[in-house]
């Protein structure tokens, strides 16, 4: 149990809050330096546009005094800070984020060393169509890597994604390019990144957390008193006495059951036309040829697995957090 609540901290702290603060930033730095009528502010928009209302609403309900992690999750809101500033210590966009090298620096992408990795499998299909799809767009609109680098607004919103909170930033490491993107290739990564994210990397980490949550002893949230310190045997009665009180329990289940429940938006269906060039509408609806192509091959996982895994079916990833 107390290995297991290590596990749900990390999760909540490192995963959950990460994607929800960083893609804030991202959204505030998308306005404030990609003007509306910039193609990849339109590329962006409709995947951060419920950002920074659902962190007002949800988010400092989490972490404020007495908030759901000081109520409901062992490391309350200051172990979760502490968690997530040690984390960031070694997580950078093209280490940790790009999905390809992450599953290769992990010694997890070749499927003959972990076969049935879903999150690999089905993951990959959704970075591909995400990243094809933004690599159309960016090169219907930079023909050359010199218009990139002569971007004013594009430099503007690199560096202050990059520069240090003191300056004015949001000190996000690792991101593509020295001083500032430098190719078109560069720019496709960056925003790639930014939209899995925001759309398949938060359903993956939130859409089935009720199916973890949902038994405490296996999976607990919150435990009372102090991990063991040696391993001497453990009774069913000293199990029952680290359990949460019965109210405290109920209360996690309502929270994650909300967290868990799937947007009725999907990836790719815009309530808005943002992109209006032929290029770009040709790329949107290849974007959904390929989504739908990703469904067909994951129904046919799903078919001869053991246990269907549907977090990352396209039907069930919304465009951006929601809730």
């Amino acid at each position: 149990m107390w290995f297991n609540l290590a596990d749900v901290s990390y999760h909540q702290s490192s995963t959950y809050c990460f994607i929800y603060f960083i893609l804030e930033s991202v959204a505030v730095t998308m306005h404030r330096h990609l003007s509306i009528s910039h193609p990849l502010h339109r590329l962006l928009a409709p995947h951060l546009q419920d950002v920074m209302a659902t962190n007002s609403q949800v988010i400092n309900k989490l972490i404020g005094s007495n908030g759901t992690f000081d109520s409901f999750f062992k490391m309350g809101c200051e172990g979760s800070f502490k968690i997530v500033r040690n984390d960031c210590k070694t997580r950078t966009v093209q280490t940790t984020e790009v999905l390809p090298t992450n599953l290769k620096a992990r010694g997890v992408f070749d499927e003959n060393v972990l076969p049935n990795f879903h999150y690999r499998d089905d993951g990959l299909l959704i970075w591909n169509a995400i990243k094809k799809y933004v690599a159309t767009v960016v090169n219907a609109y930079y023909k050359t890597d010199d218009q990139v680098e002569n971007d004013f607004e594009l430099h503007g919103f690199r560096s202050t994604l990059s520069k240090n909170v003191d300056a004015g930033g949001c000190a996000i490491p690792g991101l593509p390019g020295n001083d500032g993107f430098e190719s078109r290739e560069q720019v496709i990564e960056m925003f790639t990144v930014i939209i899995y994210m925001a759309s398949a990397g938060y359903a993956s980490s939130q859409h089935n957390i009720y199916e973890s949550y949902a038994y405490p002893p296996a999976y607990p949230t919150l435990l009372r008193g102090d991990p063991p310190m040696d391993k001497s045997e453990r009774t069913e009665s000293d199990l029952m006495a680290a359990l949460p009180e019965k109210n405290q329990m109920l209360g996690m289940l309502a929270v994650v059951k909300l967290w868990s429940l799937i947007s009725k938006s999907k990836l790719g269906e815009f309530e808005s036309t943002w992109l209006y060039s032929e290029e770009c509408c040709e790329a949107l609806q290849q974007f959904r040829r390929d989504l739908r192509s990703a469904a067909t091959t994951i129904d046919k996982r799903n078919a001869t697995r053991e246990f269907p895994y549907n977090n990352l079916h396209p039907d069930n990833i919304p465009n951006g957090i929601s809730i």
